[in-house]
């Protein structure tokens, strides 16, 4: 799909472009001439929109000291309020030109000035990228719901980067908790995975992929999928079905809820520890209290007293 024609009456509908011929109706070079002689009271008034040597060259010279001091050129540009594609073109020699208000927003940028860029160790995002490919979805998929590059998809899921932004951090965790339990289409994307020996949404618990120390558990059950609906209230039955993430955490919630299991028994039924079985009923209250709902444990579990416990002994 071609990109929209400029509207009548403005400069760029008369200049038009490489493979639409300007328009020279009376609106567009009336606003043509308008926009010429702006630009040539600018520069008598000192103040031209397009940077000299000067300038250009000052601002080439703070963006490799920005550099030098750790930023990249995603940092730079996002700092500036400009593309990232114009700061790698300034810094290779792609660009000779830029624009004296690009100029000063780049020239504004402290060597300290993350806007928003925060950095955070990427060992978790690699992780969920490698089952998202281990699930079958495409680069392309993923792209569209993380909207990151592929080259950036593909780059976090091999491990490019030890630390990553905190914005790639989340918009990859949203796309896993949508895709994670959902086979792709693509048989490439998981043989892809394979050869690389990646691991599935259920070799990590929630509560360690983020931890570059955990280990995946190998012996995990592939997320098969199971026939029919109701898969957490068939599991609650007895009946021998695979729990996606949802359905788990479902489970999860209605044993802290309605049953007078420990904490210990309600994870061994799940196979986590009593820790993050603890931890994922703590985020299930807070995600309720949140939406305006309370949960709390509606059995009664007595505890025994110390005296009580010295008789019992």
């Amino acid at each position: 799909m071609s990109r929209p024609l400029p509207e009548h009456g403005t400069p760029a509908r008369y200049k038009g472009r490489q493979d639409v011929a300007g328009c020279r109706c009376r609106p567009c070079t009336k606003a043509a001439s308008r926009a010429d002689a702006e630009r040539r009271l600018d520069r008598l008034a000192g103040n031209p929109r397009s940077a000299d040597a000067t300038l250009f060259r000052r601002t080439l010279r703070h963006l490799r000291y920005l550099v030098a001091n750790d930023m990249s050129h995603a940092q730079i540009g996002k700092s500036a309020g400009v593309s990232q594609s114009t700061v790698s073109q300034l810094l290779s020699g792609q660009r000779t030109s830029l624009m004296s208000d690009t100029a000063r927003k780049l020239l504004a940028v402290e060597a300290t000035d993350r806007s928003g860029t925060h950095m955070a160790p990427a060992v978790g995002t690699m992780r969920r990228l490698q089952a998202l490919y281990w699930m079958g979805h495409r680069s392309q998929t993923i792209a569209d719901r993380t909207g990151l590059h592929e080259d950036t998809v593909l780059g976090l899921a091999r491990g490019r980067w030890e630390r990553t932004t905190s914005d790639r951090v989340s918009a990859v965790l949203q796309a896993y908790d949508e895709l994670a339990m959902s086979y792709g289409d693509s048989p490439r994307a998981r043989q892809f995975a394979a050869d690389n020996n990646w691991h599935g949404p259920l070799a990590w618990d929630d509560d360690t992929i983020d931890d570059p120390h955990a280990v995946p558990s190998t012996d995990a059950v592939a997320p098969v999928v199971t026939e029919g609906g109701n898969v957490a209230a068939r599991w609650l039955l007895g009946e021998s079905v695979i729990l996606g993430r949802e359905d788990r955490r479902e489970v999860l919630a209605h044993l802290f809820e309605w049953t007078g299991g420990s904490p210990e028994e309600i994870a061994a039924r799940l196979d986590m520890t009593s820790d993050a079985a603890s931890r994922a009923w703590e985020r299930i209250k807070a995600k309720a209290a949140a939406d305006g709902r309370r949960l709390w444990r509606r059995v009664y579990v007595p505890r025994l007293k110390q005296n009580d416990m010295e008789e019992a002994a």
